[in-house]
């Protein structure tokens, strides 16, 4: 046997070094195309930069006369949403900036490059193998997340200024996440836990005043301090804190019109889940409309589109559920990265829902598969 055993040895050997060979080749292949979609995604922006605003930034525009004479307008709606945050980083770029939108841009890719570092940290394995494959597993699994964060998908969301409030209120939510996971340390001090979870709430509160999405990450972070076992104390912080972001945000709130009335499209589940698969599906779309329609001369395809997006927004949304079913067993340890992991997936899925409530009333293809909604998606 212990002749066997030394035969053996020799023989793991090449098998080592063919998987650290493997490693190094998905590595490079990742950061090729890692590389090619930065680049692209950065090129995009530089050949349709103008100073001159588009779209909803016209509305910054209109905002400052008031803001100017009263700054409670600070707070005041933009749609359906209260974007405070992002104002100020408008009043930035005016007052330092010219208002040329240079600083709101390279907000924008900055907050994408810290939101990969944070799913990075959450979704990099830990192996058994040497430190050397360790760090090309973490650069494999950045590349993959880069690859998807600045996909020329969303290329409205980096074109456009306006826009720097969507990677915000994902950023400071998945911040916000984090941060209260981070508490549950049970070999934390207790200053070092206080001050991960005052983190937590402040970063929650600017998620709420990016975008109304903000507002969901309230009763997640309840939903997890209850999961991981919090203090009443802390349960209770978050409970009082969220309930008032919740109801200074609905003061004198105002439907926008042309929005659909989230209370009344509950009534219509099946338009909500056909709206949300969509959703998730759009990434796909692009590839039935700009290739195998054309290329099969199906003609008018937006019903065949609408059936294609369906069916992969149900694929992932399932793959999706398996994940958080994974992570909801994993997390029964109390591990924080998994049960952060969870926070965040369940956060982007209550994000597709509020945004199915909201405008069930436009037409679905050309509404959920607008490449500003496809954010959540990508993330």
């Amino acid at each position: 046997m212990l002749f066997e055993t030394d035969r053996q040895k020799p023989e793991s050997q090449p098998e080592s070094a063919e998987c650290e060979r493997s490693s190094v080749l998905f590595a490079a292949i990742a950061a090729v195309f890692a590389a090619f979609t930065v680049i692209t995604t950065m090129l995009i922006v530089w050949i349709s930069y103008t100073s001159v605003p588009r779209h909803d930034m016209w509305d910054y525009w209109q905002w400052l006369p008031k803001f100017e004479a009263d700054w409670s307008m600070l707070f005041s709606q933009h749609n359906e949403h209260r974007i405070a945050l992002a104002r100020l980083f408008f009043l930035v770029d005016q007052h330092f900036f010219q208002a040329t939108g240079i600083f709101l841009r390279a907000c924008t890719f900055v907050s994408w490059c810290l939101q990969a570092a944070l799913v990075c940290s959450l979704c990099a394995p830990s192996t058994s193998g040497s430190g050397r494959q360790q760090t090309l597993i973490r650069v494999f699994t950045y590349c993959v997340v880069v690859n998807c964060l600045f996909s020329a998908q969303q290329w409205y969301n980096f074109v456009n200024g306006f826009q720097v409030q969507f990677p915000l209120m994902y950023l400071l939510a998945s911040v916000a996440i984090i941060a209260l996971t981070k508490c549950s340390g049970a070999a934390l001090e207790t200053s070092h836990r206080n001050r991960w979870f005052l983190l937590a709430l402040v970063a929650a509160i600017g998620s709420t005043y990016s975008m109304g999405g903000g507002l969901l990450v309230w009763p997640l972070l309840l939903l997890l301090g209850l999961f991981l076992r919090f203090k009443v104390r802390h349960l209770t912080a978050i409970s009082a804190l969220g309930a008032f972001m919740w109801l200074t945000y609905f003061c004198n709130y105002q439907t926008p019109g042309a929005h659909a009335k989230p209370v009344e499209s509950l009534t219509r589940l099946p338009a909500v889940l056909r709206y949300v698969t969509t959703l998730v599906g759009s990434p796909v779309d692009d590839l039935m409309a700009l290739v195998v329609a054309p290329v099969l001369r199906l003609g008018n395809a937006d019903h065949l589109r609408l059936v294609w997006d369906s069916l992969a927004g149900a694929i992932v949304t399932l793959v999706a559920l398996a994940c958080g079913l994974y992570l909801l067993r994993r997390s029964s340890a109390r591990q924080a990265r998994h049960a952060a992991l969870l926070g965040i997936l369940l956060f982007l899925a209550m994000t597709f829902v509020a945004t199915a409530l909201g405008r069930l009333n436009f037409p679905v293809l050309s509404s959920a598969t607008a490449s500003r909604y496809r954010t959540g998606v990508l993330l």
